[in-house]
């Protein structure tokens, strides 16, 4: 009966060693992705006076950090931009 307790107890710790590396690792990643942009979002604040906060959580709000992401109503990238307003921009910056 005490062996089967000590397995139990075993188990379960396992378990929660298993959950909790799971969760570490999702942070880890997530923040690496956040990370990722922080060059670009500092040129982006210098260039535009913004303050590098500010351009991070529209960013988050808008895409998540994901470049590759579209909006129901068209919007792209990771500040969601509608088509337009981002050729014109592109084309502002030549």
């Amino acid at each position: 009966m005490l062996k089967r307790y000590y397995k139990h107890r075993w188990l379960k710790l396992l378990l929660i060693l298993a959950i909790f590396d799971v969760c570490i690792y999702l942070w880890w990643t997530g923040n690496q992705k956040e990370r990722q942009f922080d060059s670009i979002i500092q040129n982006a604040e210098k260039e535009f006076k913004v303050e590098f906060a500010l351009i991070k959580a529209v960013i988050w709000h808008e895409s998540r950090f994901n470049e590759k992401a579209i909006g129901k109503a068209g919007e792209i990238g990771l500040m969601q931009l509608m088509e337009l307003a981002a050729f014109e921009w592109a084309d502002k910056k030549k």
